[in-house]
């Protein structure tokens, strides 16, 4: 009687912590499955949330009729045991708690019915479920007692088009555990694994109760057309059997896959890129002054092999000063493939008044949907330019805006033909004058403030490129600064953001531009500047692993990506002077 009125008192105790604002109950009801199989049981459940900061404790009554389950046979119903004030919910407090299992005995869509839960003299309804029952499966190639499902969501694809293969397991035994023996290798795929969180289910096959459940799925991207091989898949299951637990490997079949080629037509600037997209642009500004700076970004949104999108570039006039563009990208892996988006920034700095025009650039890709190429095409930007130019610009510039010359009055006097040199008896003290001296200081010190002004301008100009390299482990530091929060948070972000950093400062200290950033050229580039074949090949190492690691399971932890990455780049920061 003691220990009894002590839990009733640390229950109450919980419960008071909650305070004695006004309180909000929510009724409501779910199934476990939608689309089950004729008598296949399923399971409906009936619950009360508490939503709020305090909860009554008087019970709750609930009313339904029997035979209102029209439809449907009831194998089992009650209330679980421990389900008053289930503090674990998602929805709030669970303080009541009745579930049905029910067995479907009619074809086609079936209602389940909600009912009324009574409480603190107020009535709430739980909304009615429509479920859909199909025919028993009858599956003539599951004959033993444990299998491995390894199937596909579709017959075919095109290169660069995802196909999902989802892994199930049928059990005749109860099931322990779960674990995949070994990663298989998808040669020809670039290949992501998504862990499924559907519950088990129990399905009656060929007079067998199984209990079946989604294991995850592999999302595919095909690199390569043909027909592919696609590996087994190994899976270790701990089973429960009237004997005690034992342990069984089993593997998946060993299958093909029909690739497809992309049909003929493609653009002549098609890199491969197949989904579904659109284009969006912006830009900060469309009147500034020379030497201020224009920010112009370009998104690429949609659904594909976003990933395997090359660079791009913007054609500024000569007389901007374009800086090596950055690129982000934000891209997720779901059942259905790849989604996210893409986003290129550039900045330019003009260097002449103006009115100049950037040409739109053109994205080609293969539309999976309409099966027929299509053109992603960006708007040209105006920029009005205003103010004052540089006034004698390198050859690389050729301003838009040219004057012809005119005279400014003469500047050619003709020479006297006097050839008598005549000595003057009159003096001249103007040389050893205080205004000599005076005129003298003043022109040395204007002589020195025109060749700092000079030397300015032209390091500006001449010296831009060293300028621009000497930033590249500024910008460096701060995007590593940025990717160590990453991976302390382990944001799914990091390799994405890793790999950015690394292309940066590769950009900015080889002068490259955005086409030239391929494992050929920056390979041939560092081993012409004498680096290191060694420090080379960690070099792009650490870039592919990036890459790879956004797409597939990869062994080298983040911490040790990242302390690699950010060795590499002090080691050719001491070597590229």
């Amino acid at each position: 009687m003691i220990k009894n009125l002590r839990l009733l008192f640390g229950f109450l105790l919980v419960i008071l912590t909650f305070g004695v604002n006004a309180q909000k109950y929510v009724a409501k009801s779910s199934v476990n499955t939608t689309s089950p199989e004729l008598n296949e049981k399923i399971e409906v459940t009936y619950e009360l949330f508490a939503k709020g900061n305090s909860v009554s404790l008087s019970n709750p009554k609930f009313g339904i009729e029997s035979n209102a389950f029209k439809g449907f046979t009831i194998e089992q119903h009650g209330q679980p045991r421990g389900s008053m004030f289930d503090m674990g919910s998602r929805d709030g407090i669970s303080i009541f708690k009745y579930k049905y299992i029910l067995k479907p005995s009619s074809l086609g869509k079936q209602t389940i019915p909600g009912l009324s839960i009574s409480f603190n003299g107020k009535e709430y309804k739980t909304k009615p479920i429509v479920i859909k029952v199909v025919k028993e499966v009858r599956d003539n190639s599951i004959s033993s007692q444990l299998e491995l499902r390894f199937t596909p969501n579709k017959a075919s694809c095109y290169i660069g088009e995802t196909v999902r293969y989802d892994l199930y397991y049928y059990s005749a035994y109860d099931i322990w555990d779960i674990s995949l023996s070994k990663v298989p290798e998808f040669n020809g795929f670039i290949a992501k694994f998504l862990e499924s969180k559907d519950r088990s289910k129990r399905k009656k096959i060929n007079g067998i109760v199984y209990n079946v459940q989604k294991i995850g799925s592999y999302v595919l991207t095909p690199t390569e057309s043909g027909l592919l091989k696609i590996p087994q898949v190994g899976v270790t299951i701990s089973v429960r059997t009237r004997r005690g637990m034992s342990q069984q490997t089993v593997k998946s079949k060993a299958q093909t896959f029909k690739v497809k080629a992309l049909p003929f037509g493609a653009p002549k600037n098609f890199d491969g890129l197949v989904g579904e997209y659109r284009l969006s642009q912006k830009t900060d500004k469309k009147v500034i002054s020379t030497n201020d700076a224009v920010t112009s970004i370009i998104s690429i949104k949609g659904s594909g092999n976003l990933s395997s999108m090359q660079n791009i570039s913007l054609k500024y006039p000569t007389t901007f000063e374009a800086l090596p563009p950055t690129d982000t990208e934000k891209i997720n892996a779901n059942p259905f493939g790849y989604s996210g988006v893409k986003t290129f920034e550039f900045i330019a700095i003009p260097r002449q008044p103006g009115r100049f025009e950037i040409p739109s650039i053109e994205i080609p890709f293969f539309n999976t949907k309409t099966k027929k190429y299509q053109v992603l095409k960006s708007k040209p930007i105006r920029i009005h330019v205003t103010g004052k130019g540089i006034s004698n610009l390198s050859s690389n510039y050729n301003p838009s805006n040219k004057e012809t010359v005119s005279m400014q009055g003469r500047d050619i006097r003709y020479l006297k033909a006097n050839t008598s040199l005549l000595s003057t008896s009159k003096k001249h003290y103007y040389t050893g004058s205080v205004l000599y001296y005076s005129l003298s200081g003043i022109g040395i010190v204007f002589f020195l403030i025109g060749g700092f002004i000079f030397k300015e301008r032209k390091y500006s100009n001449d010296e831009l490129k060293n300028r621009t390299k000497s930033k590249a482990n500024k910008i460096a530091s701060k995007k590593l600064q940025a990717v160590e929060k990453l991976l302390k948070t382990n944001s799914s972000d990091f390799h994405a953001g890793l790999d950015v950093a690394m292309s940066n400062y590769l950009k900015g200290k080889l002068m490259l531009e955005q086409e030239q950033m391929d494992k050929q050229t920056i390979k041939k580039i560092l081993i012409d500047k004498n680096i290191p074949e060694t420090l080379v090949e960690q070099t792009i190492k650490i870039s592919e692993q990036c890459k790879m690691a956004r797409f597939s399971p990869l062994s080298i932890s983040k911490k040790d990506l990242f302390t690699d990455a950010k060795t590499v780049i002090n080691q050719l920061e001491n070597l590229l002077k």
